[in-house]
């Protein structure tokens, strides 16, 4: 084999392998609702195999009497097609078991072991004389180096993006089986049929892939997050895919996000149906005129719908880091005036990022509508540090609404922060300044709200003003000191720590 062609391999697996990884860390992310341990878990694995493969070359395929083409297309060949499989397997294992995704691990695994035994014997295909061993292996390490980096790129920030995962992954696979046709030898003149049986399986293998790819990857997001209940549930109405995640719509109007509940694309307080949707009109309990609101976490577009049409309010700034929900929203009608309200900003950036960036601008109220305590990531928008950047924020007299999602370590870290605490479930309203909690403005608030022209509630209905009372039954101030006590012996979250997601 030519040095010229080795080093193409070399770059070409490191490209198409760790595209892989960048999928396979996206599945069993989804899977686990964005557990923090998934991608170590994944990149553990994956590098083990690697290892293990390249010792299996040092005392299975170095030493054979076989061409070392000839090993390394087969190589190529199964590897890339254990690759490609990993994904539809995770999905039928899922599908046949609660958490049987975690049974993918093993054809991840495998596929690693094999891919580990590649770059040994691309040395040896290559000719490399010992005494040009440094600069030759350099040569190869460095090709392989450069096409993992813009494999990954690639996959991650532009394949993702613009693609189906699963027409991604069958785009890498198509490449991964090029090394494999580039990797085997030439037939000859009189070729034998086991000469020519490689050469006639990769096209084979890839013309299974495109016609099987649809079938292999059907309903997968919803076979991960219901198991083996989703033979019970319909197909999701939408499914949106974008490099910053996986954003799904079910039958019922609820909205997923990366596998977690995100919410419901609904504003009515009577009848209910969007769990805790009162939050957003609590809004205007907790302070008593808001006029600058601010929104971490826009999701499905509900809440800030409800803020946007209350009384006074002049402007809110929505953050969102997905830019799938705009899509979205603006596919549903109740929250799709939105996009065109003059009165809503809507910023695709990072929360944390975006109050970094604009430290001059400042709000009554803060929504920080954020996601799980325990998820990968959930610290940035918990901690300590978060907290003392979002008060550099608020108005005198602001309140910034925290959603504790029940972390006893998130209502000490607010206690910590704020001197005022008032709490409804697992929100806290916190503030340096104490709050009003007028009961009777509010009462008259809720009697003239609407959102798009239609009453939130008519109070002569004796049902829809038992809805109101229930609120105002509510004493926001005591559910606040039994949150302070429940927080007591809770740690307190830093950027170190990360106490919520890795105890």
């Amino acid at each position: 084999m030519g040095r010229m062609r080795a080093l193409l391999l070399s770059f070409l697996g490191g490209a198409v392998f760790l595209s892989y990884e960048i999928y396979w860390v996206r599945i069993f992310s989804f899977a686990t609702s964005s557990r923090p341990y998934t991608f170590g878990l994944v990149l553990g694995i994956y590098l083990t195999g690697l290892a293990l493969g390249a010792l299996a070359a040092r005392f299975l395929y170095i030493p054979s009497r076989s061409s070392s083409r000839r090993i390394l297309g087969w190589l190529y060949l199964a590897s890339v097609l254990l690759c490609y499989l990993t994904i539809p397997l995770t999905v039928w294992f899922a599908a046949l078991k609660f958490y049987g995704y975690w049974y993918g691990l093993i054809p991840l695994f495998l596929a690693a072991c094999l891919f580990g035994g590649i770059f040994p014997l691309l040395v040896k295909a290559a000719g490399i004389r010992e005494e040009e061993a440094g600069h030759g292996v350099a040569l190869l390490s460095g090709a392989n180096i450069l096409g993992s980096l813009a494999g990954s790129l690639t996959a991650g920030f532009y394949l993702m993006d613009v693609l189906p995962l699963a027409r991604a992954s069958a785009l890498s696979a198509l490449f991964g089986l090029a090394c494999a046709l580039l990797a085997f030898p030439l037939p000859g003149r009189k070729p034998s049929f086991r000469k020519l049986l490689p050469l006639l399986l990769v096209p084979a293998a890839a013309g299974g892939i495109l016609a099987a790819n649809g079938l292999l990857h059907n309903e997968m997001y919803k076979k991960l997050m219901y198991m083996p209940r989703h033979v019970v549930k319909r197909p999701f109405q939408e499914v949106i895919e974008n490099k910053s995640g996986v954003i799904c719509l079910s039958d019922e109007g609820v909205v997923f996000g990366d596998g977690a509940y995100d919410g419901r694309l609904n504003t009515d307080l009577y009848p209910k149906t969007n769990a805790e949707i009162e939050m957003a009109y609590l809004t205007f309990l907790f302070h008593p005129e808001p006029r600058r609101i601010l929104v971490v976490g826009l999701a499905t577009g509900a809440w800030t719908q409800v803020m946007v049409h209350g009384p006074g309010v002049e402007s809110v700034t929505a953050i969102e880091i997905n830019p799938g929900y705009l899509e979205l929203i603006e596919q549903s009608p109740e929250v799709s005036s939105l996009l065109t309200n003059p009165k809503v900003e809507i910023v695709i950036d990072d929360g944390r990022r975006w109050l970094d960036r604009n430290r001059e601008e400042r709000f009554d109220y803060i929504v920080l509508n954020t996601t799980f305590h325990w998820r990968s990531g959930a610290t940035n928008l918990l901690s300590r540090e978060f907290l003392a950047l979002v008060k550099d924020h608020l108005n005198p007299g602001g309140v910034a609404l925290i959603n504790t999602t029940g972390s006893r370590e998130a209502a000490a870290t607010a206690e910590e922060a704020f001197p005022h605490l008032a709490a409804y479930g697992i929100y806290l309203a916190a503030s340096e300044s104490p709050m009003e909690l007028d009961k009777e403005r509010f009462t008259r608030i809720i009697d003239e709200y609407r959102v798009e022209g239609k009453d939130v509630l008519d109070l002569s209905d004796p049902e829809q003003a038992e809805e109101l009372d229930y609120y105002l039954r509510q004493n926001y101030r005591r559910e606040g000191e039994r949150w302070r006590q429940r927080a007591r012996e809770a740690g307190i979250i830093t950027d170190d720590n990360m106490l919520t997601e890795f105890r």
